[in-house]
């Protein structure tokens, strides 16, 4: 287990440690569990705590008892260097435990190009990358996704791949795991059982492996408890997954395969599970997902009924995925009542034969239509995804799609953002034995309609076609890709999907120095379909007469009830779940939080300390988590006006990330009926690790004077710096006073205990206590031996702390708990 003091000396020296602190608030750390599952997905932290099946599975998997699941995801390089050179193993979030000494790894990859970051995250972990040069004493590596439907690329280097949808069939497995551990079992015999479920694919196996499906997925009660993130995720909003699978079926749609069949919950599941966003979790901002969101049915009610209950709460709602067939404007005005977002199209192609080959259908005239009517109601952007190089089109699709957009230019006079990218055949699908577009050919329709497009206020993007061929390559590849990109890691490749980390020379060398032709095996048909050993549920019937459908044009019916296209999916016990339409009510009343609603805003003053993991967090930050904390607490802060609205609060001054503070100032402005003392045991509960809220004012301001700000108010903070050794407390104190605008009365000093107090008065110093150290101990000044702490901050007319209001016009009256 990796102690706080060997992790706080690594944090600062990394671009963003807020990623490697953990502490969150809502982690779950149990007392002597029986059985240990690290979960992982396979990106930077900011990713994979967005990514809804580990918030899914880190729930189900903690809710059994004496199983405890923790998070680990992949250091960025500049950690990995200093796990490497401080000799420490990746460790996991919670207890800070290393890796290795977990019972489970487990790996959810959502897509092909996490395969370096699995070796990055097994290498960081002391972990032999190979499953062959495993011991009794090593973890047990599996790995999981839609991602990993043709597993063989990975086969050298895992134990076991599960195969579909892990919530219902997963916890089971860990429950006799943990059994069979319990019993004496041995690492060999625990793979043992692994390996003799349905569902796990494993190098060697002769049988079938059959896709799990989760039968419960429409009726699940399960709410979703998981960490609340202290470093903001690229997706910063509560997710609640309305609808898994899509009816629609489009052939080239590797997720509309591998999540059929299609599933809907009930308006009372949905409603349930925005309320715990909220309130649980912290979230204002709300996205209904699946992958057609707009097919769910009665989509327009669902989100009007959403709206009139939790719209006086600055709650909004989004729909990431949206088809222009089941988009109308009734259901963009529903969206945009509280946030107005731009407007997401993805066409895929632009001519009517191309769209009945791929069996979508995206009517220019139906999107015109929409486009006018949205712009009238205030849109300004719209945003198009193409794709070249499906089958069945032909050189012409470069000219098709710049007049696609060109029409589109013209008709609405709305601004436009298009982004395309290269069509990758994956497995199981429709078009899985499909020709892919070689890069430079991709790269030279790329460039045409640039300039097809130059004289148009329409700007276009276009994805990495050489990415597209490291999807690819993973996607219908075997155990040499699996070898190709251990090479590629070997050699530095870092991050993949990442356009700052992504580094082409690398990957250039490595395939033009492989044995075997990697483009031109990439890009052709496939051959082995190795991966035809694993079944999730489609017939080879089905994907024969879809791509006999999709030469001549051909449309296939949505998914329905009673279908004329059986795909072999639906069974006795799994078929299509539709929500029972009537169970939405007529009338809705508003929502009301747990703590109710004051009749005037209330003000505090906060007083709170930053210790450890919440000393890492930054000022950024730190805004975006009082937000949050205040909602799971069950309060309701007064927001600000504007564009993007944001509680109102404020702080003191920022604290730079990586000092201690036993004394954080901070106002908060709330709607809630509480007092000072539940307040502070509330807040309590929900806070990171180290952060502890110490006193409470309530401020009653004058409504006829001016309130000044805290940041206004604050006059000097104070610092102590505890030295190794006595002498250098006169150096460093010297080195303030000449470097820094430093006087003789900034400071005072504890001899006996080594201890420099340090006053800095704002506007007078200059610098900060990050900048101090490191011009006096140099760069490396986080491995030298002290300990610095920030002890209060001081208003203009108070000379003792705690800060006293009442003498400073804030207010005529305060009371509180300091």
């Amino acid at each position: 287990m990796l102690h706080w003091i060997d992790l706080k000396s690594i944090l600062p020296k990394v671009e963003k440690p807020g990623r490697y602190a953990g502490g969150e608030p809502g982690i779950v750390i149990k007392k002597d569990p029986k059985y240990k599952v690290a979960l992982c997905f396979p990106d930077l932290y900011e990713i994979g705590m967005s990514n809804q099946a580990i918030k899914i599975l880190y729930s189900i998997l903690n809710d059994i008892e004496d199983v405890q699941c923790e998070r680990v995801f992949c250091p960025a390089p500049d950690f990995e260097k200093e796990l490497r050179n401080q000799h420490l193993a990746l460790f996991t979030l919670e207890s800070k435990t290393y890796v290795n000494d977990f019972d489970i790894l487990a790996f959810s990859i959502g897509y092909e190009l996490s395969i370096t970051n699995i070796f990055t995250i097994l290498a960081s972990s002391n972990i032999p990358l190979y499953s062959e040069d495993r011991t009794e004493n090593d973890v047990i590596v599996i790995i999981g996704g839609p991602a990993v439907t043709n597993p063989y690329p990975y086969s050298k280097y895992i134990d076991a791949a599960f195969i579909g949808e892990a919530e219902g069939e997963l916890p089971n497995l860990i429950e006799k795991m943990k059994e069979l551990k319990e019993q004496g079992g041995s690492r060999t015999e625990l793979i043992g059982l692994l390996r003799s479920h349905k569902s796990i694919w494993f190098p060697g196996k002769t049988e079938k492996t059959y896709k799990s499906i989760w039968s419960d997925f429409a009726s699940n009660k399960h709410t979703i408890k998981f960490p609340m993130a202290t470093y903001k995720p690229i997706q910063d909003h509560g997710a609640v997954e309305i609808m898994r699978g899509c009816p629609k079926g489009c052939r080239f749609c590797h997720a509309g395969i591998f999540y059929r069949p299609f599933r809907a919950k009930s308006y009372a599941t949905i409603d349930k599970e925005v309320y715990y966003n909220i309130f649980k979790n912290g979230y204002r901002d709300i996205t209904l997902t699946s992958l057609s969101t707009g097919d769910y049915p009665g989509a327009v009610d669902l989100i009007s009924k959403l709206n009139k209950k939790y719209n006086a709460l600055g709650v909004s709602f989004g729909l990431p995925s949206l088809r222009v067939d089941s988009l109308s404007l009734p259901l963009i005005e529903e969206v945009s009542k509280v946030k107005k977002s731009g407007l997401t199209f993805a066409i895929e192609t632009p001519k009517v034969e191309w769209q009945q080959n791929i069996n979508k259908l995206v009517p220019i005239n139906k999107t015109i239509d929409l486009l006018i009517m949205a712009k009238d109601r205030g849109w300004k952007l719209a945003k198009f995804y193409f794709m070249i190089g499906l089958p069945n089109t032909d050189d012409t699709e470069i000219e098709e799609i710049a007049n696609y957009l060109i029409k589109i230019h013209e008709a609405v006079k709305i601004n436009i953002n298009v982004n395309v990218g290269v069509f990758i055949p994956k497995p199981h699908t429709v078009f899985e034995d499909a020709v892919q577009l070689e890069p430079q050919k991709a790269i030279a329709k790329f460039k045409q309609l640039k300039y097809l497009l130059k004289r148009y206020p329409i700007k276009v993007h276009y994805h990495d076609p050489f990415q597209s061929i490291l999807e690819g390559i993973i996607a219908r590849g075997d155990e040499k890709a699996g070898d190709l990109f251990l090479k590629g890691w070997s050699s530095g490749a870092r991050l993949d999907a990442w356009d700052e980390y992504y580094n082409y020379p690398i990957w250039n060398d490595v395939i033009n120095s492989a044995t075997w032709n990697v483009i031109e095996e990439t890009c052709r048909p496939s051959n082995s379909k190795k991966w035809k050993d694993i079944s999730i549920g489609i017939t080879n019937k089905f994907l024969s007469d879809e791509l006999k459908k999709s030469k001549t044009c051909q449309m296939t019916d949505m998914c329905a009830d009673s279908c004329s296209h059986n795909c072999g999916v639906c069974k006795k016990d799994v078929n299509i779940a539709n929500p029972d339409l009537s169970e939405i009510p007529l009338i809705v009343s508003p929502a009301l939080p747990p703590i109710g609603l004051s009749e005037q805003p209330k003000t505090f003053l906060i007083n709170y300390t930053r210790m450890k993991e919440s000393s890492i967090i930054s000022h950024l930050n730190l805004l975006n988590i009082f937000g949050k904390m205040f909602l799971r607490s069950g309060f309701t802060t007064v927001m600000t006006e504007g564009f993007h609205p944001k509680p109102k609060v404020q702080f003191a001054r920022p604290l730079p990330i990586g000092i201690e503070s036993s004394s954080e100032w901070m106002i908060a402005e709330l709607k809630s009926n509480i007092d000072c003392e539940v307040l502070i045991q509330l807040l309590n509960k929900e806070t990171p690790h180290g952060m502890y809220f110490k006193g409470v004012f309530e401020i009653y301001k004058d409504p006829k004077r001016k309130t000044p700000s805290l940041m206004a108010m604050h006059r000097e903070s104070i610092y102590e710096i505890k030295f190794n050794k006595n002498n250098e407390i006169a150096i460093f104190k010297e080195s303030l006073i000449q470097n820094w605008d430093f006087d003789v009365e900034n400071f005072s000093i504890n001899s006996s205990n080594n201890i420099l107090g340090i006053h800095q008065y704002v506007n007078k110093q200059k610098g900060n206590p990050i900048k101090w150290l490191k011009s006096f101990f140099g760069e490396d000044f986080w491995n030298r031996h002290f300990e610095i702490i920030k002890i209060d901050d001081l208003t203009e007319e108070s000379k003792t702390y705690p800060l006293n209001f009442n003498i400073i016009d804030f207010s005529t009256h305060s009371k509180g708990n300091p």
